[in-house]
């Protein structure tokens, strides 16, 4: 069970920062796109165990808040997990 959750977190990380990386401000690397998208598998991890949706947005959105802080960048931030579509949505806060 838990390999499971691992690699479903790890697909949709990999959602979450590519749809990140469309808008960043500066453009990330290669490098940079690597360890948020282990910064996003770690979170996510965490929250699928413990929570709906809603959890996983915000875990991704507190982590991201967390990596800006220490990489120096600015995006938008989760707003939804489309399950059914396997899409991440994101938007920049004031568009909420």
């Amino acid at each position: 069970m838990d390999e499971a959750i691992q690699r479903e977190a790890a697909v949709w990380a990999a959602r979450a920062v590519a749809r990140y990386a469309q808008s960043a401000k500066p453009e990330l690397s290669a490098t940079e796109q690597a360890n948020l998208h282990k910064t996003f598998a770690a979170a996510l991890h965490v929250a699928m165990h413990n929570g709906a949706v809603p959890d996983w947005v915000n875990a991704l959105n507190s982590a991201l808040d967390r990596w800006e802080r220490d990489n120096r960048r600015s995006g938008p931030r989760v707003h939804n997990f489309d399950l059914n579509n396997e899409r991440v949505s994101m938007r920049w806060p004031d568009a909420w």
